[in-house]
């Protein structure tokens, strides 16, 4: 799932920085990819079957959830987090609660796993913080 929305957000950034033929053809092929991605994402997942959405913050540690995600008395708990680049696969990750915070959150933490899957969540959380700073300088432009 890591890498299906790595390679579907590398294509966006790389868009429209060159005009020759063989490029705007490459563009059109990701967008009718793109499209066929959203048919798939529709197909696979219908609006009902997810859980409202949720603010929270995350990284390769762990996450800041509300609490009222985190079910009474769990100490332990399956995260399954779902991006709208690809709503159709969650990346799903175990962990457990560390600590309740003064502002009504909980801080979880990821149970262990490979370099690659951390490695893969960080440039997910980077390149997601860069489109931000990005918005907001267009924004102030």
């Amino acid at each position: 799932m890591l890498a299906t929305i790595g390679a579907l957000e590398e294509h966006h950034a790389d868009a429209g920085e060159d005009d020759s033929p063989l490029m705007q053809e490459m563009l059109r092929m990701d967008a009718k990819l793109n499209a066929l991605i959203e048919i798939v994402n529709h197909l696979l997942v219908r609006g009902g079957d997810l859980s409202p959405r949720q603010s929270l913050r995350f990284n390769a540690i762990g996450a800041v959830l509300p609490a009222a995600a985190v079910p009474a008395g769990r100490t332990s708990l399956l995260l399954r987090l779902r991006f709208d680049v690809c709503r159709s696969l969650p990346l799903e990750l175990a962990a457990r609660v560390e600590r309740a915070l003064d502002d009504g959150r909980i801080f979880v933490v990821f149970a262990p796993q490979s370099d690659a899957v951390s490695d893969a969540i960080e440039r997910l959380v980077f390149r997601h913080h860069r489109r931000k700073v990005a918005e907001a300088r267009q924004v102030s432009i």
